[in-house]
């Protein structure tokens, strides 16, 4: 928790004494008596420039650095920015333009941190944002769900109301507390592994920062599930399981990755690359020209899609790559989502996965969504953190795929599926 700086005295510990929260980002030393209180109660104090954090924007983080936790300092509060509406320069054609999340961001960082731990957290909101319980809750689930951690910050009115021990407060913070405790029933699921078809693949640095990172974002945007790796991740074993391979470095790739992306394709898979990348595959079938923004080449049993004249717009190479994976591969799929977005994992053992629903709108649709799964389901529930018990959800199938029409919730909910052998 980010410790307000009012909280000097040890008494409001209290506040935090029997909640998960055991770590407190104080805004200076905290005293010896305060300190004492806090050890006392199993409670960490990491006062400024704690080396145990490596607290840095996303594009300045040192991957290498020995901190054993790895902090984001540039996230963002999640949600739809009403504000800037569409005439914002990150508009584009996205139907959710003004879409703030941190999913993409955490994906990369978790990519990159190597197995550290990765915590996000965001720069206060103006002074005449009105922050409210739904904000603060869905900035929790939204880390949660991608596998980081977000320090809870309170704005400086919610301080005033816990000082005052107003009853609005005291319940706000319950909900606060009560979802941090929900996440620690559901541990497991941190360790399944996103169920993806395609592959980012680049050093995300240099030249190659801005293409690379808004591919993560506007496919994320577009709810088409990716993993993120830089070339020293790609293996045979790696790329195995996916249905698409996309190398967003200006070079080629290193000379042990090439021979790894040509033999995916071979086997089946799409790969899509530069013309240097491309150029330096061997066994390719004659170009294909058809396509108004490809040049296809036959490549095994697979293909490779070279853009022409290259990589210049995200959004258009998001969406090509959806179009020529081909929309059968989604694992899920929601209808009618309007402001959703899904994050689909996957137990090691295939036989449950559970998708992650948040509503970055912040309140109850008005309209009936569905959720769709490419494989067959025997069961399903929807888990909601603001409800007691789960609800089982009525599977039905609809051409070849599985149905189930979602119950209304306004930040946050779990879908999970037992799926048929």
């Amino acid at each position: 928790m980010e410790w307000p700086a009012a909280w000097k005295s040890p008494a409001r510990l209290e506040l935090v004494r029997r909640t998960p929260i055991n770590c407190l980002l104080c805004p200076s030393e905290p005293s010896p008596e305060f300190a004492a209180a806090a050890t006392e109660a199993s409670i960490d104090c990491l006062p400024p420039n704690n080396s145990s954090v490596a607290w840095r924007p996303l594009k300045e983080i040192d991957w290498r650095s020995p901190a054993p936790v790895i902090g984001i300092s540039d996230g963002v509060w999640p949600g739809l920015d009403t504000r800037r509406g569409g005439t914002s320069e990150s508009a584009g054609p996205t139907g959710t333009p003004w879409l703030d999340a941190n999913g993409w961001i955490i994906q990369l960082a978790r990519c990159r941190a190597r197995g550290k731990p990765v915590w996000v957290r965001a720069e206060a909101p103006p002074a005449n944002d009105v922050i409210g319980l739904p904000d603060y809750l869905l900035a929790i689930h939204e880390a949660r769900v991608y596998g980081a951690r977000r320090p809870l910050w309170l704005s400086p009115a919610h301080i005033q109301e816990l000082d005052k021990g107003t009853e609005r407060a005291k319940q706000g913070w319950l909900s606060l507390a009560a979802a941090l405790a929900w996440w620690r029933k559901h541990t497991d699921w941190q360790t399944w592994s996103v169920d993806a078809r395609l592959m980012v693949v680049s050093d995300f640095s240099g030249p190659n920062e801005y293409f690379s990172t808004e591919i993560l974002n506007l496919a994320a945007r577009r709810d088409l599930a990716f993993r993120a790796a830089t070339p020293d991740q790609v293996t045979a074993a790696a790329v195995r399981d996916f249905r698409a391979v996309l190398y967003a470095g200006q070079e080629p790739p290193p000379p042990e990755v090439l021979p790894v992306l040509g033999q995916f394709a071979a086997s089946g898979g799409l790969l899509l690359a530069s013309q240097p990348t491309v150029a330096k595959l061997n066994g390719l079938g004659p170009p294909d020209r058809t396509h108004p923004r490809f040049t296809l080449y036959s490549l095994g049993k697979g293909r490779v899609a070279e853009p022409v004249p290259g990589w210049d717009d995200p959004w258009q190479a998001v969406l090509d790559t959806h179009l020529l994976m081909s929309r059968r591969y989604d694992s899920v799929r929601l209808f009618n989502g309007g402001s959703l977005s899904l994050h689909h994992q996957v137990a090691p053992d295939g036989s449950r996965s559970v998708v992650h629903l948040l509503n970055y709108a912040r309140h109850q649709a008005a309209h009936q969504v569905l959720l769709q799964s490419q494989r067959p389901v025997r069961a399903a529930r929807i888990l909601d953190p603001a409800k007691p018990d789960a609800a089982a959800l009525t599977v039905r199938r609809e051409m070849g795929r599985y149905e189930m029409p979602l119950p209304p919730f306004a930040v946050y909910a779990a879908v999970e599926l037992e799926h048929k052998p």
